[in-house]
């Protein structure tokens, strides 16, 4: 769950880029599950 926590770690440092890029990992991670199932 490391990617998780730096996703809660960026979203609350209110950086736009950060948001962004956790968002995107996010997201990626949930098609990666749904894609296997």
């Amino acid at each position: 769950m490391k990617l998780t926590k730096l996703n809660l770690d960026c979203i609350q440092s209110f950086q736009l880029e950060c948001k962004i890029i956790s968002f995107s990992l996010y997201m990626l991670f949930w098609n990666d599950r749904w894609t296997i199932t």
